[in-house]
């Protein structure tokens, strides 16, 4: 087994697409259950309206658009996953952890600098989206507005969802060694 090969394989599969769509969904889920689903409601609601008044070189931009935060919120699941597990075998305060490992690094500048693979795409977003937005008026100004926000907001959440669950799993599995192995030998 090669760490260049398998390892990566491995990795690769566990932050599957259809992990990332079933944390969507969770996403989706937690914004209904919370009353705080109103942008996720805009979102979907600009959609048709969006793709119907846009020109075709438009159309191309929100596709790009998509494609590039559907990458970024892949990335942003497996650093935060990363370091809630980092975190779970940490005693430190849960929600530190997030903003100092999470938020203040990957998805704020300066520190987003340090991850060049994201930065470059979310530097590449925001030059489409400025683009975008000097180009649009009116209604579909606001449609694409919220097409960003929601887009911005899925990558928040799932970075959030996915430091729990690694922060959940480290939490499990020292629970589970600990079971059946001496303390002092940890």
């Amino acid at each position: 087994m090669s760490k260049n090969g398998d390892y990566y394989k491995f990795i690769d599969h566990m932050f599957d697409a259809d992990l990332l769509n079933t944390i969507l969904e969770m996403h989706v889920d937690v914004q209904h259950n919370t009353g705080t689903d109103l942008e996720e409601l805009e979102f979907f609601d600009c959609l048709e309206p969006l793709y119907r008044g846009l020109s075709q070189p438009q159309r191309e931009n929100l596709h790009r658009l998509e494609c590039l935060f559907r990458k970024n919120i892949r990335y942003a699941m497996r650093f935060s996953f990363a370091r809630g597990v980092y975190s779970g075998f940490d005693d430190t305060p849960f929600m530190r952890d997030y903003d100092v490992l999470v938020r203040d690094q990957l998805l704020t500048l300066p520190n987003m600098k340090k991850y060049p693979e994201y930065h470059h795409r979310a530097d590449t977003i925001l030059k489409i989206c400025n683009d975008m937005l000097e180009q649009l008026d009116g209604d579909l100004r606001e449609h694409f507005v919220c097409f960003e926000c929601g887009w911005e907001n899925r990558v928040q959440s799932v970075a959030y969802l996915s430091y729990i669950f690694g922060f959940l799993y480290a939490q499990d599995l020292r629970a589970q060694i600990s079971k059946h192995v001496d303390p002092e030998l940890l």
